[in-house]
């Protein structure tokens, strides 16, 4: 099997082509779309200075290089940002910056991903001496623990060679800040959450005689044990492997020698896996490892290489098949402070800090073999200069919503076998709405359907799906919510019996990157002859097993396709649910009230969709306890007649109420 990538516009496909030997020769048999993989994502970054106001930026960018907003700049007051970004549960993006706040050593932020909302969470506190000229900064990035709560790190440096750190927590809200743990030595980055639960990071010292601790410590500040102790320096940041160890670098030593290494947890096993030459390596590799899809370790090093200016490199969580993937120049960036970020597309993604165009920086993308480097983005002072951390990509938010049905068109007395002959430029003899992508059987012969909507993904992953029809069908999906993306994925030139998945090999799609919440729309093609006839499309979700048989798309991921005349569809199989959402009056002409409670401790928020499906907008949002009660309304009067739906999410529970608009 080969892949290559296409771009069409400002979306990019991948087609695979599938070769089989017969009688000794390769025939391509065909190829099949497989959109959803390298379909565009928004990557967002930071920026330490440049920008507007001079202060550093926060900015989003497509994976294509394109549309790169401006979502903040900092300065003058709050300025200098540090480390990378992290998406909170609640959506919204969360970082530290070095410079601002009420002693001017920095601060925690936040700011909505539209960019909106920036709000100082909390000014890191300076610490005052007679003997010593104290400064403060944050170290490494913030992470979200599985419990919701946010945790970083702060350094203090003493005089010209001593230095400390404490552990702090802090709630999304800006509440709950509590210093968890104090460390005698310097903290090298941050911390991050291991699979148990506990949070493990490092702390380095010593000029003459440097060491290092790799330690652990609940997320309730207690428990804290060095691990492991080196006699070397430690830098940057740990990963977990899927194995469960530790991995993270030393040095440079006395000897001017980087190395990468791996610990267990419980603090046995410590190996050097790779001790980096300044020239064939690269040195000082910064930020993390990155454990890719493919199962090998990717780093890079901020010095070095054949080119001096540093190196991307991958290898085994053993240590073996060591190799340096990109030499990096001038004109690709150097000097990279982060590790990588891997895409949906197969790409990885990173920042240099120098270099480029406008030697300001660059973002980039290489393959896993150091094939395809591109530079997407030049920095310049404009756009914001030096980034800082590594891209992170923004969640997918989830704003669809299923009604449970999906439009079935009809067409009669049409002639002849094939998709083609599907008469989609005529109104159809009728149209009713499916619970399941699956038509009717024993309909009687020499007629057409079609059956459209939008999927509402329920996981993020790769899906695959499978088309069963008698006779031709053709399965389309598009890579959004707008039907003139859709691609092609599957189809049979033939018949197959009723949920016959394995008759024919285009029957079945390639894998598919979809994303949890986000709209596709989708359609089926059928044409029916004679005898059989029958029409049903099937899926594998990402979490199930490869060896999982297809099942039927059911009705509660799709919502039916509405046509330019056609009126709104009213969906009775929506039920309203619990007792914590009420709106009223309802039937309205014009302003509706709407009360409701929090279901338990979290982000709370209330939307409006319509009964496609479609998030007509957030009515309310805001962290709330459980029990408390809020209030908002919405305006009928903006809207055409007919039946809305209102959702509230309450942490992990969710509760509709129908909406009924009158004129």
């Amino acid at each position: 099997m080969l892949s290559q990538l296409y771009s069409f516009g400002r979306v990019k496909f991948c087609v695979r082509y599938f070769f089989y030997r017969w009688s000794s020769y390769l025939f391509l048999l065909f190829l099949l779309p497989a959109f959803g993989v390298c379909a565009q994502d928004v990557l967002w970054g930071l920026t330490s200075q440049g920008g507007p106001q001079d202060g550093g930026t926060a900015f989003s960018i497509t994976s294509s290089g394109g549309n790169y907003q401006l979502r903040h700049t900092f300065g003058p007051a709050i300025k200098e940002p540090t480390g990378s970004l992290v998406q909170g549960n609640d959506g919204a993006f969360y970082g530290m910056t070095l410079r601002g706040g009420t002693d001017d050593v920095g601060t925690i932020f936040k700011i909505k991903a539209d960019g909106t909302g920036f709000t100082v969470l909390k000014s890191i506190d300076s610490t005052y001496s007679e003997y010593y000229d104290v400064q403060t900064r944050a170290m490494g990035s913030l992470i979200q623990g599985s419990d919701g709560t946010f945790y970083g790190v702060i350094r203090k440096f003493f005089g010209a060679n001593a230095s400390s750190g404490h552990l702090f927590k802090i709630n999304g809200d800006g509440t709950g800040y509590n210093e968890l743990a104090s460390f005698a030595d310097s903290p090298t980055g941050g911390v991050i959450e291991g699979s148990d639960g506990a949070l493990y990071g490092m702390t380095t010292e010593g000029s003459l005689y440097p060491y290092g601790n790799i330690y652990k410590i609940n997320r309730d500040g207690s428990g804290y044990t060095i691990l492991h102790t080196v006699d070397i320096f430690l830098s940057g940041d740990l990963t977990q492997g899927a194995d469960g160890a530790l991995y993270g670098f030393t040095g440079p030593g006395s000897e001017g020698k980087s190395s990468l290494f791996r610990l267990q947890t419980d603090g046995s096993g410590y190996t050097i896996l790779r001790t980096l030459d300044y020239f064939t390596d690269g040195q000082s590799p910064q930020g993390s490892l990155f454990q890719g899809s493919d199962g090998f370790l990717y780093g890079t090093a901020s010095e070095g290489g054949l080119n001096k200016g540093g190196t991307i490199f991958r290898m085994r969580p053993d240590g073996t098949e060591f190799s340096v993937i990109r030499h990096l120049s001038t004109a690709d960036g150097v000097y990279p402070e982060d590790g990588l970020t891997e895409g949906a597309d197969g790409f990885f993604y990173g920042f240099t800090k120098w270099g480029g165009a406008y030697n300001r920086g660059t973002f980039y993308q290489i393959r896993s073999d150091g094939s395809n480097f591109s530079v997407l983005k030049h920095f310049d002072q404009a756009s914001g200069i030096h980034p800082t951390g590594r891209p992170v990509f923004e969640k997918a938010s989830e704003s669809c919503l299923a009604t449970g049905t999906i439009l079935r068109e009809y067409w009669a007395k049409v002639n002849g076998n094939q998709t083609i002959n599907v008469p989609v430029n005529k109104a159809p003899t009728s149209s009713s709405y499916l619970t399941s992508f699956e038509g009717p059987t024993k309909v009687g012969e020499n007629y057409a359907s079609r059956i459209r909507g939008y999927l509402c993904a329920p996981e993020t992953g790769n899906y695959t799906f499978w088309i069963a029809s008698d006779d031709y069908g053709d399965l389309y999906l598009s890579s959004d919510d707008n039907p003139a993306n859709k691609q092609l994925i599957a189809w049979i030139k033939g018949w197959s019996n009723p949920r016959q998945w394995n008759k024919h090999y285009s029957q079945k799609s390639a894998l598919i990157h979809l994303k949890k919440g986000k709209r596709y729309y989708i359609e089926a093609l059928h044409k029916q002859a004679w005898v059989n006839d029958n029409l049903a499309v099937a899926w594998r979700l990402p979490s199930s097993a490869a060896s999982a048989s297809p099942v039927v798309i059911p009705g509660s991921v799709l919502s039916p396709f509405v046509p330019a005349n056609a009126r709104m569809v009213t969906v009775d199989e929506i039920e309203t649910t619990g007792q914590h959402l009420l709106a009223y009056p309802n039937p309205s002409s014009g302003k509706v009230r709407i009360s409701f409670s929090a279901i338990e401790a979290g982000p709370v928020s209330v939307e409006l969709y319509d009964m496609r499906g479609v998030r007509l907008g957030q009515l309310y949002q805001r962290w709330m306890v459980g029990g408390e009660e809020g209030e908002t309304e919405v305006n009928g009067n903006a809207f055409p007649a007919g039946l809305y739906l209102l959702q509230l999410r309450s942490g992990s529970h969710s509760e509709y109420q129908k909406l009924m608009i009158q004129k």
